[in-house]
């Protein structure tokens, strides 16, 4: 059975009740570890003159970038522990750390290369434009690429969206088992989970206008709903 946003949502509500304050615990922790690694490679590599220093603070960067996705699935593990009336707790952030980290640090790079295919086209633009000043044909053009491209990256994000709650649920699949396996679930799915993304847009607002302080409470719904989205589409509900 397919449920509808106002289903998930509701069932999110009420899973939340009462366990506003873990969620929003465990989120701080979780930013705090995002926040420190970006500190850390802020002070590491302060200056970037050289051709040289700013490659290896890129690098840094992604490899930054990587840590923290394992992070990120011991976030969806707390959040798959409370829709389901699990134990959680704060180190379900380690999980990934406990369990194949290898192939969610494989998958993250999968996901990231992807999206580098996708942006190809932009960035031959790019190198190809030999002035700053483009005609309105030129102009014309490079927007229907950036369009198209942006189109094609958000259609493949949406088909491999479960991959690191799959990677989260089953130890014997490989990173690319896992890609594969959501694309495949993901197929009738992916307009739901936009419609989804966007039934956010107001709280989201709200957490803008009230300087950040709101996504302490946004941020805990859109985990818990996503999660039962998840475990919606694997027939768990």
């Amino acid at each position: 059975m397919k449920r509808s946003s106002r289903e998930l949502k509701a069932l999110a509500r009420d899973t939340l009740a009462n366990r506003y304050g873990s969620f929003i615990g465990t989120l701080i922790v979780y930013f705090l570890i995002v926040l420190g690694s970006n500190m850390l490679l802020t002070f590491a590599f302060p200056f970037r003159g050289t051709v040289i220093s700013s490659i290896i603070a890129w690098l840094a960067s992604f490899i930054i970038t990587l840590i923290i996705s394992v992070f990120s699935v011991g976030l969806i593990r707390f959040s798959l522990n409370m829709c389901r009336g699990e134990q959680y707790r704060l180190s379900d952030l380690f999980f990934g750390f406990r369990t194949h980290p290898d192939k969610i640090i494989i998958a993250q790079l999968i996901l990231t290369l992807i999206s580098e295919i996708c942006s190809i086209p932009v960035t031959i633009m790019d190198f190809m434009s030999s002035s700053n000043t483009l005609t309105l044909d030129e102009l014309s053009f490079r927007s229907l690429v950036i369009l198209a491209c942006s189109f094609l990256n958000f259609v493949v994000t949406l088909g491999l969206h479960l991959t690191m709650y799959l990677l989260c649920d089953y130890d014997n699949l490989s990173a690319v088992q896992a890609l594969r396996e959501s694309w495949h679930l993901m197929r009738g799915n992916k307009g739901r989970l936009f419609y989804l993304s966007l039934s956010f847009f107001g709280i989201f607002l709200l957490g803008f206008l009230s300087c950040g302080i709101g996504f302490l409470w946004a941020l805990p719904y859109w985990e818990i709903t996503f999660s039962y989205f998840y475990l919606d589409i694997i027939g768990e509900l």
